[in-house]
């Protein structure tokens, strides 16, 4: 506080945003698309406040990195959709420091993945301009009512998809809910699930049984299969696994490398702005890879090293 009041011609604030993101395991953000809208809400207010006109404005927050890192982002965020800035030009105003990159769910003490501020920009700038976020009329409640766990816990990641973790074995009210979200068709990624798919189908919600086991790749013969529901469908596509992150980020992560053009890094980080926690350990490389392969149809034909990492196991 003795700093701030040494510089009286300067506006200071700050808020709990960039603190707000709940870990799964060793991943600390960056923070999801609800806080993205607070944060720039906030921020445009100070800024637009007639009394603060004349005064530069300060954001600070607590000194530990990765919350250094989430308030950088958020920065940036403010400018790229509030300031026009491209992703580029605002993450480069935050290469004086030396930052954590965002990392996987995993309690892997390397992380092999390292996604930047730059990646999560782009991810979100990508978004954009698809017209699948507009941050002046993102509803947050909304947002926040789909993820409660104690409800759907899902996540809209596009007009095409809704994430989400497996139902229960009594899914009634899922198939309900996913009905009123304009769902047609529910893809099934784990073996361990144990509701009726008659549940669905009464309510008019077809589902498709792609199951691979857990914490793995899938082939490129699963990703076609899926890319096929995908483009038979007539409305949303919803995709679980158990717990909606790994298998079912994985699988959206290849429909929008090869429909909507993100790169990996851009999906990854994007998908993790809607979704905390998508796609984890090897998974992220694997999407890689699929976004440098060539396509026969729905099909992606990966090099050898991506074929060997189908089935094994995420470290």
């Amino acid at each position: 506080m003795e700093a701030i009041k040494s510089f009286p011609k300067l506006f200071f604030f700050s808020n709990q945003i960039p603190e707000s993101y709940e870990h799964f395991c060793l991943d600390f953000g960056p923070v999801s698309l609800s806080g993205i809208v607070k944060f720039c809400r906030d921020l445009r207010a100070k800024r637009d406040h007639v009394k603060l006109q004349k005064r530069p404005i300060v954001f600070y927050t607590y000194d530990g990195l990765h919350d250094v890192a989430n308030a950088c982002f958020l920065l940036g965020a403010f400018l790229v959709l509030d300031e026009g800035h491209t992703p580029e030009a605002a993450a480069a105003l935050f290469d004086c420091l030396q930052l954590p990159p965002f990392r996987d769910a995993t309690y892997s003490n390397h992380n092999t993945y390292p996604l930047t501020i730059l990646d999560a920009l782009r991810g979100l700038k990508r978004a954009v301009s698809h017209g699948w976020f507009d941050h002046l009329t993102f509803d947050v409640a909304s947002y926040e009512d789909l993820y409660d766990p104690r409800k759907l816990e899902c996540n809209l990641i596009s007009p095409e998809f809704v994430a989400l973790c497996c139902p229960p074995e009594e899914a009634s009210t899922h198939a309900e809910l996913l009905s009123k979200l304009g769902v047609t068709d529910l893809v099934r990624l784990n073996f361990d699930s144990h509701y009726d798919p008659k549940c669905f189908e009464g309510a008019g919600v077809a589902v498709h049984d792609l199951s691979f086991r857990d914490c793995t790749c899938p082939s490129p013969g699963l990703i076609a299969h899926f890319l096929d529901v995908c483009d038979s469908a007539k409305g949303v596509i919803g995709v679980h696994c158990l717990a909606g992150l790994g298998r079912t980020g994985t699988m959206i992560g290849c429909y929008l490398i090869k429909n909507h053009g993100f790169s990996a890094a851009e999906a990854i980080a994007y998908m993790r702005l809607c979704r905390p926690g998508s796609v984890i350990g090897r998974q992220q490389h694997y999407l890689e890879l699929v976004a440098m392969s060539e396509w026969e149809g729905n099909t992606p034909v990966l090099c050898g090293e991506a074929e060997s990492q189908e089935g094994m196991e995420v470290e």
